[in-house]
């Protein structure tokens, strides 16, 4: 079974001036293996050149023989400079995984229903730091095993640092 979490933005979690995300409640639910395979792949096959051209050797060693997280932030810090048509298909998709739950007016202590996020004109996510926090915890949610996990953590760290 796919592992499922609720998250809540609040303030500490998704940090924002006006705050019109606070209290939304989103559903993400961990990609069908075959996807997340893909996904990883595409997320490894987008990095390679950069990891060969940008990357001391060393470095890319260590990525190699013990893909540890330190070893994935040192890289994310180095290839802070992706572009965003390089990961924006693996930024988007990545966003299928989550959902916003709708609260009953009725009774709003209910457990909601969970529906797709409407991205597109009135949007249910209405600032950028919630973005940024639903695609960090979507990562978290796949990141329980070794080269998937260190793909997963490597896009986190280049979106966390990346100029878009």
């Amino acid at each position: 079974m796919r592992k499922t979490i609720d998250v809540k933005v609040t303030p500490e979690t998704a940090p924002s001036e006006q705050g019109r995300d606070n209290d939304k409640v989103f559903r993400i639910t961990e990609m069908p293996a075959k996807q997340g395979y893909k996904w990883a792949m595409r997320a490894t096959l987008a990095l390679l050149p950069r990891l060969s051209r940008e990357i001391d050797p060393d470095i890319a060693e260590q990525l190699e023989n013990n893909p540890s997280m330190s070893t994935l932030s040192r890289i994310g810090v180095l290839l802070g400079g992706v572009s965003f048509p390089e990961t924006e298909a693996l930024l988007d998709e990545l966003m299928t995984c989550v959902q916003i739950v709708e609260v009953s007016k009725n009774n709003p202590n209910a457990p909601g229903r969970a529906r797709e996020l409407n991205l597109g004109g009135a949007e249910d996510i209405e600032e950028v730091a919630t973005h940024h926090f639903l695609r960090k915890e979507a990562l978290a949610i796949h990141t329980d095993f070794t080269l998937p996990a260190a793909i997963f953590n490597l896009m986190a760290e280049v979106s966390r640092t990346s100029p878009f």
